[in-house]
């Protein structure tokens, strides 16, 4: 009899202490999740990319807005000096500057396919500077599916050339029918749950701008209508139960000066200012950058949500501040 009192008073001690120790754990999780200490790995990544997005001309774009609504972003990232497509993709899709790449215009073309130096050797010499392509391959074992679809023929030396992309598509029509092809591959890709990490490149704003003046009445429209393709991205992700465990960055290359049809010559503040908007799973809502941000950081800032090792040669880091943890 004392034998079983002195058992059941050990159970019930113990019971104490494990319900006590369970408490104090749930309780640890629960403040880190308060103060943002866990960091939730996104399982799918979309970096979209917008062409000459000259963001004080936004008016009527209600999915952008939602994006930053439920994320952190900024229009005032820095793109590069340049203020030109080159050298602003080349720094978005490769987390280095001009200086690192040796992309200084649209003119250049890598020596590993055209055997032609340019003037400035980039930091890998003669091989492939690294790309986020080759990041997410390699940081995930190749695990993870990559894919690009975009209408400037340019940014195959950035994909396709240097190989990392299952899928590379281009499409022959820089105006708004070709953005709207990209925009269907990539729904399809969606439907299809058939993508890891996925650069969509739209390119008809840029050429707006050239052909009527940016932030001209037709390129306010026009910034209105490549929302709508996001909005249909956004969708597909919505339909696909895929929104919650995907990040997004959304910037672009350059800006513009204003009621001009140039970029990338006066070299003001037009030029260079960007949107980088944050979206997703582990990203903070609502807020705004407090500190700088530049277009090197965005596959960085991608790599991160994924849970994957920054690249050491790059410049670009992660916005770490859009993240519930650093």
């Amino acid at each position: 009899m004392v034998t079983n009192i002195k058992l059941s008073c050990y159970r019930n001690a113990r019971e104490k202490f494990i319900e006590s120790v369970l408490k104090s754990i749930m309780r640890g999780i629960f403040i880190l999740l308060i103060m943002g200490g866990i960091h939730s790995i996104a399982e799918r990544a979309i970096l979209i990319g917008i062409d000459g997005f000259l963001t004080s001309c936004m008016k009527d774009t209600p999915n952008l807005n939602y994006l930053r609504e439920q994320g952190t972003s900024t229009l005032k990232a820095r793109s590069t000096i340049e203020g030109v497509s080159g050298p602003g993709w080349s720094s978005i899709l490769c987390g280095q500057e001009p200086i690192d790449t040796g992309v200084l215009d649209n003119d250049w073309k890598p020596f590993w396919k055209t055997k032609v130096r340019n003037p400035i050797t980039p930091i890998s010499g003669d091989d492939p500077f690294l790309c986020v392509f080759e990041a997410v391959k390699k940081g995930t074992n190749h695990k993870l599916r990559t894919s690009a679809y975009f209408n400037w023929d340019w940014l195959v030396h950035l994909s396709d050339d240097i190989g990392f992309v299952d899928e590379s598509v281009y499409v022959e029509d820089e105006n708004l029918d070709g953005d709207i092809e990209i925009t269907d591959r990539t729904v399809k890709a969606i439907n299809e749950k058939n993508f890891g990490f996925m650069f969509t490149y739209l390119g008809s704003l840029d050429n707006m701008g050239h052909a009527k003046k940016f932030c001209g009445p037709e390129y306010v429209e026009h910034i209105t209508k490549i929302d709508a393709l996001v909005g249909r991205i956004l969708n597909a992700l919505r339909q696909n139960n895929l929104i919650d465990s995907t990040v997004i960055v959304v910037t672009s290359d350059h800006g513009a000066s204003p009621q001009t049809q140039t970029h990338g010559d006066d070299k003001d503040d037009n030029n260079l200012l960007v949107p980088f908007i944050v979206f997703g799973n582990g990203v903070k809502k609502g807020v705004e950058f407090e500190s700088t941000v530049h277009i090197a950081d965005a596959s960085a800032t991608i790599l991160h949500g994924l849970g994957i090792d920054i690249p050491k040669e790059w410049r670009g880091k992660p916005a770490k501040e859009a993240f519930y943890t650093h």
